[in-house]
């Protein structure tokens, strides 16, 4: 079906149809997928490659990648792409759309932005891209800030605290 539905898509035969059909079937595929979790490392290896190439076909102004179940499928294979196969630069694309798509969207204010922020800073910092990545890291501590996520406000400046001190800055780390 996957396949068939990708090829629909591209040649803009019945095209929201197919992306709706294709965004469930991956999205209930990636769902046994956890990052944290090894034995399911296959999950994301297997569809990762078909969310990619749905993505990289659609244009910025699609109406339909403003669908929360896609960018939400996709922000789920960004986060395969930095934690599992070390991918940084593939996480990097896939992430940054997401953002620019919700940005366009609804602006950057909820936890799911926060979150897609974090993950877009630590592919940032894998890269050795520091100075970015504290851009994000500082992006998300404010939007976590900014809705009373403590949990996660803490995480995230242990993330920025190690960035720091990688740096050998460890003043500003403390």
């Amino acid at each position: 079906m996957t396949q068939a539905a990708v090829r629909d898509f591209l040649m803009g035969n019945v095209r929201v149809p197919t992306l709706k059909a294709l965004t469930a079937k991956l999205q209930r595929k990636m769902h046994r997928f956890k990052h944290a979790k090894q034995s399911t490392f296959f999950v994301g290896e297997r569809y990762s490659r078909h969310a990619k190439a749905l993505v990289s076909h659609i244009q910025d102004n699609d109406k339909e990648l403003a669908d929360t179940k896609l960018l939400a499928l996709v922000e789920k294979v960004g986060v395969y792409y930095t934690t599992v196969v070390c991918l940084f630069n593939e996480a990097e694309y896939i992430l940054t759309k997401v953002l620019d798509v919700r940005t366009k969207q609804h602006g950057r204010k909820t936890s799911d932005d926060a979150g897609c922020l974090w993950e877009l800073a630590r592919a940032l910092d894998k890269q050795s891209r520091y100075s970015e990545s504290l851009n994000r890291y500082g992006e998300s501590l404010a939007m976590f800030q900014r809705l009373r996520d403590h949990r996660n406000v803490a995480a995230l400046l242990s993330s920025i605290g190690s960035v720091l001190r990688g740096q050998g800055k460890y003043s500003e780390a403390l």
